[in-house]
């Protein structure tokens, strides 16, 4: 039983990582399209800057996904590495000082009782019902992501500025522009008035 209160715990703990890192993929990418954009707008180049600036976008927004997203979710489904009991111990140690001790020995225990020894085994289930009334889960708490969300609400902010304030052409043209990063076109002539 404890163990599968060790697995929930990890299970929420890439959930939480995930919720994060969700967060900080919209902003940061976000963020990026718009510097992008603005910088091929203000800059209307030529065909081998707009390559380098498609590149780039795709590049950092590959690396942003698999930092953020994909490795929480390798970590959620257990493909590869991921958190150990050892290391969720120390976690929820951090939060419940009293217990990391006592779970530490209580899974270095548990690695001894394959012996079936019958001190080691009694002496685990004296400590597994010490740790029984402990949820391990509440070490994650899904609300402390609310102050990551300012990081997300600004690059939206800035989109939704750009559209009402009828300058969406900054975003829209050059995007476009940087998606047909291999076609030439001439520059617009300034407005004569």
């Amino acid at each position: 039983q404890l163990l599968k209160k060790l697995e929930s715990f990890i299970s929420k703990y890439y959930k939480n990582l995930l919720l994060k890192g969700a967060l900080y993929f919209v902003a940061a990418s976000l963020l990026f399209f718009i510097t992008i954009s603005a910088i091929e707008h203000f800059g209307n180049f030529g065909v081998f800057i707009r390559t380098f600036l498609f590149w780039l976008l795709i590049i950092v927004n590959s690396i942003i996904v698999w930092k953020w997203i994909l490795v929480p979710l390798k970590g959620l489904y257990r493909i590869g590495e991921s958190l150990s009991h050892q290391e969720a111990a120390r976690i929820i140690g951090e939060h419940f000082p009293k217990v990391q001790d006592k779970l530490l020995n209580l899974l270095q225990l548990t690695s001894l009782s394959a012996e079936e020894n019958e001190l080691v085994h009694a002496s685990i289930q004296q400590k597994s019902k010490g740790l029984s009334s402990i949820s391990f889960s509440k070490a994650i708490d899904f609300s402390e992501n609310k102050k990551h969300l300012k990081y997300t609400l600004f690059p939206i902010g800035i989109l939704l500025f750009l559209f009402f304030s009828g300058n969406k052409i900054v975003l829209t043209e050059s995007s476009a522009r940087i998606l047909s990063h291999n076609t030439h076109f001439e520059p617009t002539a300034p407005l004569n008035l």
